[in-house]
């Protein structure tokens, strides 16, 4: 019986040793993932910093170039459905090495957002050597009016030419994209006398096809219903429109980079810049027009 006693002692006098030990062993991992919070957060900060260092940089180099150069700046107006992936692919058009990740970061705005000019390209103007440059206007799903008045200001800063690129959600099905991308909008923002002299050409991207089963959307083995899809879009535009604006139509993804050159070469042929490229805008892959 006191064997059986002194053993069960010996027991319970292991278990709390044991139980002392793991909340030591508790309190340094919890001090262990402090320690890491803190150097994610400071590591945030960081790279905040570190980009807008870069953002502030890069607005320097381009008011040098300003000041060195010729700066022909043109614009594309991004429009589409809230959540389409505007943001997105503003982002991989500026910074075509950002990863999934970096995208899956970005969050969507409703505020209107301009990027800082892009370099395009060189080009001659009346015997002077002239840089072009693109700037990127999400126009945030904003009102005709609004619209019109952003495009207004363009026309009034006296920059160079301009392209709507609208962005198609492939997942949202045609009567949301439609709330943005419609008859009666594409004509109350686009058909203004100002946005008809400076708005000259639609490239159309159909995004997060890379979300659709694996059948190509282009091609001649194109799923069908990304063929109907662009017909119907297209007539959109041939109604839309009078006379008819040049198009181009790109299917791809934002978030994977699929299409993004293809589309990059639709807006430098929109803004009739491809000539200034050897070899044409191939360069970028070829739009699908």
């Amino acid at each position: 019986m006191l064997a059986s006693f002194a053993e069960q002692e010996k027991l319970v006098t292991d278990l709390r040793a044991q139980l002392t030990h793991l909340k030591s062993r508790s309190a340094q991992v919890e001090g262990q993932l402090s320690e890491y919070r803190t150097a994610n957060r400071d590591y945030d900060a960081q790279n905040t910093d570190l980009k807008r260092e870069l953002a502030h940089i890069n607005r320097i180099n381009m008011e040098l170039a300003k000041q060195a150069v010729p700066l022909r700046i043109h614009t594309v107006f991004m429009d589409g459905m809230s959540k389409g992936g505007k943001t997105t692919l503003m982002e991989r058009l500026t910074n075509p090495t950002a990863t999934p990740k970096d995208l899956d970061s970005i969050q969507s705005t409703m505020a209107q957002y301009r990027t800082s000019p892009v370099p395009l390209c060189w080009g001659d103007e009346n015997g002077l050597r002239v840089l072009h440059a693109v700037d990127f206007v999400d126009i945030a799903g904003g009102s005709p009016e609004q619209i019109g008045n952003m495009i207004d200001r363009h026309h009034k800063e006296n920059k160079g030419r301009a392209v709507a690129l609208m962005i198609w959600d492939v997942c949202a099905g045609v009567a949301k994209n439609a709330d943005y991308v419609s008859e009666a909008r594409l004509r109350a923002t686009y058909e203004r006398d100002v946005a008809r002299e400076v708005v000259s050409s639609i490239v159309v991207f159909f995004n997060k096809v890379d979300k659709l089963p694996n059948v190509p959307a282009q091609g001649p083995e194109a799923d069908p219903a990304m063929l109907e899809l662009r017909q119907h879009v297209d007539l959109l535009l041939q109604k839309s429109f009078n006379p008819r604006r040049d198009s181009w139509y790109v299917f791809g993804s934002a978030r994977s980079g699929a299409g993004v050159h293809e589309c990059l070469g639709a807006i430098v042929s929109g803004l009739e810049l491809d000539h200034l490229f050897t070899g044409s805008t191939e360069v970028y892959g070829s739009a699908d027009r």
